[in-house]
């Protein structure tokens, strides 16, 4: 029985334990973004057209500055207008206003469109070069954009990994795999400081791999 319990052990040993363990958590992890977070891109991107709409029908309208990054990815030339200002409908002066001003209405889209996007999983585990987050570092590669980008890494991870597992070792594969996952998210922050996107995907430990 003892024999019999060893081999079994052997048997679990030779399998590419660190490499199928990824996977698996990575599908946990895609799955459950895509059953519970759904709808929060697409909502987001709802609230942002909105407030784009918003703001480039009215230049004078007030934008912060996180908003105002959008607006130049969409437009490098847009430019805010502060000359009539003093225009902008604000209830204080007019206290027969009835309903949210247009500034109002920018303010709330923008609120929802950047509480939908902060909270997705993609930001949350992602690396934002300007948000500090330490989690992100081990997280990224977990997360995916959707299924072809989901399919894609995973089968190229599971084609790759376990063999080199195999070669190098339980113990020496999750250490310099995880190593250079680390060091994979540390460049995106040192080549874009401060930028305001998410950047994930396993794709830098299939670089790794190859």
């Amino acid at each position: 029985m003892r024999e019999r319990d060893l081999s079994t052990l052997e048997r679990l040993l030779r399998l590419p334990l660190a490499s199928l363990s990824f996977v698996a958590i990575a599908v946990l992890v895609f799955l459950n973004v895509q059953i519970q977070f759904r709808s929060a891109l697409p909502e987001a991107r709802k609230d942002f057209a909105t407030a784009i709409d918003l703001s480039t029908k009215n230049p004078i309208l007030e934008l912060s500055p996180r908003f105002l990054q959008v607006m130049k990815s969409e437009n490098a030339q847009y430019a805010t207008d502060n000359t009539f200002a003093f225009l902008q409908e604000k209830r204080e002066d007019n206290p027969d206003l009835s309903g949210p001003t247009k500034q109002e209405k920018l303010n709330i889209a923008t609120n929802k469109a950047f509480g939908n996007l902060d909270s997705h999983p993609t930001r949350a585990l992602g690396i934002v070069p300007g948000k500090k987050s330490i989690l992100g570092y081990f997280t990224y590669p977990l997360v995916h954009a959707g299924w072809i980008h989901f399919l894609t890494t995973t089968l190229l991870i599971l084609v790759l990994a376990p063999s080199i597992e195999l070669l190098w070792g339980h113990k020496l594969f999750p250490v310099v795999l995880g190593f250079l996952v680390v060091l994979s998210g540390a460049s995106m922050r040192v080549l874009y400081p401060g930028l305001d996107r998410a950047f994930f995907g396993g794709s830098s430990i299939v670089s790794a791999l190859t």
